[in-house]
């Protein structure tokens, strides 16, 4: 596949200028010398203004995931307490239901802000705790 060749090969050409007088190059540097002097004094940059910026995004993010966490957590729980609730109205309780509740309730719980959700978790961990304690007395 040939490319046509799109650049002459001659250098670059003059232009010429038309209608361009003095009376054009004396009134433009009359704007040129009524600028400003110069740019102000350049202070010191801080870097770490970003670095503090990049972690306070990180801390935000954080928050819902640990929130949907947590929920997940106390769901879990009560799916626990409601399998041990149906082995005791059939009669027996599996030792892999407790197993399953202690472990949930063993596990590091998320740290939430929010201080309803908080409270129910802890009211959920409190439950689970009995249940667990009760079926250790039997």
């Amino acid at each position: 596949m040939k490319v046509p060749e799109t650049r002459s090969r001659t250098g670059p050409t003059q232009s010429r200028r038309v209608g361009a007088g003095r009376s054009e190059a004396a009134g433009f540097s009359t704007y040129v010398e009524s600028a400003p002097a110069g740019p102000a004094a350049i202070s010191m940059a801080s870097p770490l203004t970003a670095l503090g910026a990049v972690l306070a995004v990180q801390e935000v993010e954080a928050g819902p995931a640990e929130r949907q966490r947590a929920i997940q957590r106390g769901r879990g729980m009560l799916a626990e307490l409601d399998r041990i609730r149906i082995e005791l109205l059939q009669g027996q309780v599996s030792s892999a239901a407790l197993g399953r509740l202690a472990g949930l309730l063993q596990s590091s719980r998320p740290v939430v802000d929010d201080a309803r959700l908080g409270a129910v978790l802890d009211e959920i961990e409190l439950r689970a705790a009995v249940e667990l304690a009760k079926r250790q007395q039997d």
